[in-house]
């Protein structure tokens, strides 16, 4: 005997197009083209019949919780991470010990429109878009927030290709 139990927005869910779903704990997470919303979920329960009800996400500290926010894919890593691409950004949230989540997303943001991530390890993730392929190593620590400082040591015009700066430190005849 087959039950089927059929949500729709009249349960809290905004859009259904193209839903990305996942388990956090005992919550049941959907990720939408109009937010990600959650309800709490106990099998129990659900078997005798009680009707899940979403709400907007709030596991997450009400990241993905706003209709302006699509995601296009959310899955967990069997190191349970929680790897999300949404308009607002592409990373993984990863459990704190104090019951909260870290979003990590700055090692990412140059990728644009990621599709397939692999996990080879906790620490070696692979991530392709349209045109590369990309190999992060979490081991690697770099501080994202530091300031990246450049010198310039030649400007040429594209016309006719003269040298208009000859750098900080260049003598100019």
């Amino acid at each position: 005997d087959i039950s089927l139990t059929r949500y729709d927005k009249m349960d809290g869910i905004p859009d259904l197009h193209d839903p990305r779903i996942q388990f956090v704990g005992n919550r049941l997470m959907v990720g939408t083209k109009k937010g990600m919303v959650q309800a709490d979920f106990d099998s129990e329960d659900v078997a005798n019949g009680k009707r899940l009800r979403f709400e907007p996400e709030e596991v997450f500290g009400g990241r993905f919780a706003s209709s302006d926010v699509s995601i296009s894919n959310l899955e967990k890593d069997k190191f349970e991470k929680i790897w999300v691409n949404s308009s607002g950004g592409f990373g993984y949230l990863q459990d704190r010990e104090d019951g909260n989540y870290s979003w990590v997303h700055a090692p990412f943001s140059k990728i644009s429109n990621p599709g397939v991530v692999y996990v080879e390890n906790e620490n070696i993730i692979w991530i392709s878009d349209r045109n590369r392929l990309y190999r992060y190593d979490g081991k690697l620590q770099k501080s994202y927030k530091e300031p990246f400082n450049t010198m310039i040591r030649n400007v040429t015009t594209l016309r006719n290709g003269e040298t208009i700066f000859h750098g900080t430190y260049a003598e100019h005849t």
